[in-house]
């Protein structure tokens, strides 16, 4: 039974992969099914049809991607953090794929990737070489970086050791990389919206705010937001979304956790004005 589930989960991990190549890691654009199930059916021959369905069922269950009547599949922002923790740190559990899963990059999949008749034991993927921008993000180098992050750890009273804040800072680095390409223009965009916004969960990595609400905090009418988040949402940093007539900005942070939430709560705790740390950006601040 141990080593049926953890065959579904590859499978579902496979998807994502094979969804991740097709879509460059983009969400909110569909793209159609057809790709992505042949390129898994041509590099997996021991994966049937019906189990990739059930994968993706699965996956749209989880809500890590939304599957249209029509055979059309998108990422949701969840799903693109989940496959993008897990490439980056292979060796990490993470909700959907807690088992360690020991990743080789090469440019073209190829061979059958299950290991059989064994529970418990690490298992070697060959997934596509994922674009430039999410490889080697561990030690790609900023000259506003922080390098402990004790401050935000003393401040905001997180019970971490060295290593486990190690750990909190590289899950943190995708961030960092995505609000330094911003302009200044989107970053001062992105504070006046967090400092508006809440958490959807405390499990979740993304928080929102009711666009009525931003068009009076930053005096910008709605087209002038659209624009900004459009902006955001080029670099998996929000998006707008409609729901039941109520239209939101939801920020997402390209990690498990809520890392630009934690920003915030660090800034509000410190005593220091969000665009300190974001806006500059400066994340020596939080050493």
């Amino acid at each position: 039974m141990e080593a049926l589930i953890e065959q579904r989960r590859l499978t579902r991990f496979l998807f994502l992969m094979h969804l991740y190549r097709v879509t460059g890691g983009k969400f909110k654009d569909y793209f159609g099914d057809a790709e992505v199930i042949a390129g898994i059916e041509k590099d997996q021959t021991g994966i049937t049809r019906q189990e990739i369905e059930s994968a993706i069922e699965y996956l749209e269950g989880r809500r890590l991607i939304r599957y249209s009547a029509n055979r059309q599949v998108r990422f949701e922002q969840a799903g693109v953090d989940e496959i993008e923790a897990k490439v980056a740190h292979p060796e990490r559990p993470t909700t959907e794929f807690p088992t360690v899963i020991n990743i080789a990059y090469i440019d073209k999949m190829y061979g059958s990737q299950f290991q059989q008749g064994t529970t418990n034991s690490d298992q070697t993927i060959h997934v596509p070489t994922a674009p430039t921008e999410n490889r080697n993000r561990s030690t790609a180098g900023g000259v506003n970086r922080p390098k402990t992050l004790r401050k935000m750890v003393a401040v905001l009273g997180w019970r971490l050791n060295d290593d486990e804040a190690a750990i909190s800072l590289s899950d943190m680095l995708p961030t960092f990389e995505r609000l330094e390409k911003l302009t200044s223009q989107s970053r001062s965009f992105l504070c006046g919206v967090l400092e508006r916004s809440e958490p959807r969960d405390m499990h979740s990595n993304r928080s929102e705010a009711l666009a009525v609400e931003i068009e009076a905090h930053l005096g910008m009418n709605r087209r002038q937001i659209a624009e900004q988040v459009a902006v955001l949402e080029k670099y998996n940093l929000a998006f707008m979304d409609a729901d039941e007539g109520t239209v939101k900005i939801i920020v997402a942070s390209p990690a498990p956790w809520n890392v630009l939430d934690a920003l915030k709560s660090f800034c509000t705790a410190a005593s220091l004005p969000i665009h300190s740390v974001i806006g500059k950006p400066d994340f020596t601040l939080l050493d």
